[in-house]
């Protein structure tokens, strides 16, 4: 050998025989190692799902819990109520019976108005203002800022052709405001569509009956002027059969009949088809239009009244003792200001035990008087403040209404004007029209008076009509007391829950949510920070070979369990073999062990191989490279005084450095580290000391630092022959892993490995 030799101190035990070694002049070139196998990503991410199963567990358990309650609390199922309205075929009625194949090909034309008289603001509007169910006060509608539009979008109406029966139902949360609203529903379609057509009929009969008594005076009068007792007219029956023309009657009987006559010729053809005509426009507009303006008019003012009257009743609500005890203890203005008078008034009960001047007290008192005013009237404002802010939430339903109601008027008023100058208009246009000549007034007053007069009409003509008013009557007195087309066959059900299992299903796929949940954050965390968790994972994730499987963990391994030490042992064994196999017979001598990061089991992993090196009888050095942190010195059982540090500083020599332990093993402890060992620890010095280590021993064992943390851990690698990189499971990361693969690549190094530490029992027979 080359360079100076020392022998080992005379206190340890003698060396074992040095086995042959087939040594070569010069290491052989690095091999290029082949490509890692492709790793399945399913794989790996159920290998982190098997690997936090009590996490997923556990954790799962909890979140699938909340997700199930927020689930069962905010999706719950819907109630439903529901009514039903029925359609008859044919009206059940006397005018519908004379005609009943009409009422046949009117059915589906009745049916889908019906319906969709259902879905209108009119009867929207009149369920709103039931006084006696109040639903525009209901939870539901009251959070609503336009109700009308809610229950546009909720109230259902369905219908089947060749079908009956209408159906209206509405689903809410709340089951009583459910059938609340649906009851007010069917009471605002009864009021607007279904009591119209009563109300029209009673109307007709009114009118049939007043036309009645007329004409029975009309007969009595003739008959006394007449002499006579009885009527031939009278004396029969009504014809089975009535004309057509007896069945649309107008409002007056006396115009109908009228109308038999026949009229003599007028001279003027243009007034007798215009006047009559006029007289007819500005009678409607006179008497039936302009009327019902001004009563829609007189409604709507007679609504805004009602609401004012309601609003009224909430602005003179007195404020809630609630409310003023919260302000009392909450409101910090209150609070400071009341504060204040209450020590004002502590001072002047104080002061006014002591001093006998009542002038000096009198400011004092005045400023007690002041300051509880204030806290009073700073009290009144806070809850006057608050007492508006919630009348605006309850008043702003009111004074939308009102505010549409009054828009309502405005448009009526501008038809009422408008209506009025249509009106003067026709009656100035009426008095430019030719007058009438005195015979053609003769003949007027002729025809008028053969309307009324019994001396131009005979009476058995008096006596037909009169037969035929009494028929009308008769029937509209059935139609009357007949049912109406369209009626209410079932009233609001009970509002039940709708697929209250879908809300079960809802629930518990929250809750498998919450476990997917917890078991995504995990695989999506280990796949984010990449930690070796299993040898097939390692063996996808890197070029080098993994030439050393150790089971169970450092601190597991050390413990007093003889199974664990004896499997420990027997994987250290194998890599012992496998490095002296592969490349100590091949001439390799330094050996240098680290790992990408601190605390990645380099230090169990250097003493053991140098141990199982030192007991095969191969003379063997270990020394502790890592300066800055050494941990060598626990497993070898020794005290860390002088090491490696002396050594590089030239304070100590080989002799007094190098320590025997028991199992034949070369140990050289890291020392005392200061700045000139980590100046000494590069270039030619550290060479030097690297080359003298090796002359008396066949192989040197360096443990060194962490290869990505510090330079002199890379100082130390490229100038070995073998660079193992240890991982820990669960503490390596596969990134970190493979920028130190990249630095070893980099140094160029004759052999490498991989020593995985902290496999299953099962992985390390791999």
């Amino acid at each position: 050998m080359n360079g100076p030799t020392f022998a080992p101190p005379t206190s340890g035990t003698p060396s074992a025989a040095r086995p042959v070694l087939l040594k070569s002049t010069q290491l052989p070139a690095r091999s290029v190692m082949p490509a890692p196998p492709v790793e399945n990503i399913a794989l790996r991410c159920f290998g982190y799902v098997r690997l936090h199963w009590l996490t997923i567990l556990f954790a799962g358990t909890l979140v699938g819990a909340g997700f199930a309650f927020a689930a069962w609390t905010l999706l719950p199922t819907k109630y439903e109520s529901y009514a039903l309205f029925r359609v008859a075929q044919n009206p059940d009625n006397v005018g519908g019976m004379g005609d009943p194949n009409r009422g046949r090909s009117e059915f589906n034309t009745f049916v889908k108005t019906s319906a969709g008289l259902i879905n209108t603001d009119l009867v929207y509007r009149s369920a709103l203002r039931n006084l006696k169910l109040r639903i525009s006060e209901l939870p539901t509608l009251r959070k609503e800022r336009d109700p009308v539009k809610w229950l546009n979008d909720n109230i259902v109406v369905t219908k089947n052709d060749n079908s009956e029966i209408i159906r209206m139902e509405l689903r809410g949360d709340n089951p009583d405001d459910v059938q609340k609203i649906v009851e007010a529903m069917v009471q605002a379609f009864d009021d607007e569509v279904i009591n119209k057509d009563r109300n029209d009929t009673s109307v007709r009969k009114t009118q049939l009956a007043n036309a009645k008594i007329e004409l029975e005076g009309i007969l009595k009068r003739m008959l006394n002027k007449q002499g006579l007792d009885s009527a031939p007219a009278l004396a029969g029956t009504a014809p089975r059969t009535l004309p057509e023309t007896a069945l649309r009657i107008d409002s007056n009987p006396i115009e109908q009949v009228a109308a038999t006559i026949p009229l003599p010729p007028e001279k003027d053809e243009t007034r007798r088809l215009q006047v009559p005509d006029f007289v007819k426009a500005i009678f409607n507009l006179e008497n039936i239009t302009l009327p019902d303006v001004d009563r829609r008019v007189a409604v709507s003012r007679a609504e805004i009244e009602a609401i004012k009257q309601e609003l009224q009743k909430v602005l003179d609500e007195p404020a809630p003792e609630e409310l003023k005890e919260a302000i009392e203890k909450a409101d910090t203005d209150y609070l400071k200001a009341n504060a204040d008078a209450k020590r004002l008034s502590a001072d002047y009960q104080q002061k006014a035990a002591t001093v006998r001047n009542p002038a000096a007290l009198a400011g004092l008192q005045r400023e007690v008087e002041t300051a509880e005013v204030e806290a009073r009237r700073l009290l009144d404002s806070k809850v006057e403040q608050a007492l508006r802010l919630s009348r605006k939430a309850r008043t702003e339903g009111y004074t939308k209404e009102m505010e549409k109601l009054q828009r309502g008027i405005g448009m009526m008023e501008n038809d009422r004007q408008l209506q009025r100058k249509r009106l003067d208009a026709m009656k100035a246009q009426l008095a430019t029209l030719p007058a009438a000549t005195v015979e053609q007034q003769k003949l007027e007053k002729a025809k008028s008076d053969k309307v009324i007069t019994p001396e131009d009409l005979s009476g058995t003509k008096i006596g037909e009509i009169y037969q035929q008013v009494c028929a009308q009557l008769t029937t509209a007195e059935l139609n009357a007391s007949s049912p109406t087309r369209i009626s209410t066959y079932q009233q609001p059900s009970t509002p039940s829950q709708k697929d209250p299992l879908k809300q079960y299903i809802l629930a518990a796929v929250a809750g498998l949510l919450g476990f997917v949940a917890v078991a995504a954050g995990l695989v999506g965390y280990e796949l984010f920070q990449r930690k070796v968790s299993s040898l097939s994972e390692l063996r996808c994730g890197v070029h080098l070979p993994v030439v050393g499987v150790l089971p169970w963990l450092p601190d597991e391994a050390t413990a007093r369990d003889p199974i664990k030490r004896a499997d420990v042992s027997e994987a250290v064994d194998k890599l012992r073999g496998y490095i002296a196999q592969s490349w100590l017979a091949r001439g390799a001598t330094t050996i240098t062990v680290t790992s990408p990061l601190a605390d990645e089991g380099k230090a169990f992993t250097a003493f053991g191989l140098a141990s199982s090196l030192a007991q095969a009888g191969y003379k063997t050095l270990l020394v502790d490279f890592d300066l800055r942190n050494p941990s060598l010195h626990p497993y070898a059982g020794v005290v860390n005084a002088t090491g490696v540090c002396e050594l590089l500083r030239g304070e100590s020599d080989f002799r007094n450095t190098i320590q025997v332990l028991p199992n034949g093993l070369h140990f050289i402890a890291a020392g005392r580290w200061s700045d000139e060992a980590r100046l000494a620890a590069v270039g030619g010095r550290l060479e030097s000391l690297i080359n003298r280590l090796k002359e008396p021993f066949v192989c040197v064992v360096l443990h060194g630092h962490a290869l990505l943390t510090v330079a002199e851990s890379v100082e130390v690698a490229r100038r070995s022959d073998l660079v193992l990189l240890c991982t820990l499971y669960r503490e390596t990361h596969m990134p970190m892993l493979k920028k130190a693969q990249e630095r070893v690549a980099s140094m160029e190094v004759p052999y490498a490995g991989v020593v995985y530490v902290g496999a299953t029992a099962k992985e390390a027979h791999c």
